[in-house]
């Protein structure tokens, strides 16, 4: 994350709803490398929808243009991530 913080914009949406906020900023915590990158955002049921997330664990990545510039599961590795963060700036 912190290589492409300055051009990537990084949102966490959990899509528990019987989970929160909280939970995601406990995972924040706990991976300090992603504090002050990653914006935590509440469950849309719309979002899930559109971007077909169905399991926990999906990674969609969006391009400047509003597309899919890849979607992943959380099976990543670090050069996975390296890869889809390429595909999206």
């Amino acid at each position: 994350y912190p290589t492409y913080k300055n051009r990537i914009r990084f949102i966490a949406m959990d899509i528990d709803p019987t989970e929160d906020a909280d939970v995601l900023e406990k995972y924040v915590k706990t991976h300090p490398s992603t504090a002050g990158i990653i914006d935590i955002a509440p469950s849309k049921d719309e979002m899930l929808v559109r971007f077909e997330v169905t399991e926990p664990g999906i990674k969609v990545g969006i391009n400047k243009d509003g597309m899919i510039a890849g979607r992943e599961s959380d099976k990543f590795k670090s050069n996975d991530w390296r890869d889809l963060f390429e595909k999206i700036v």
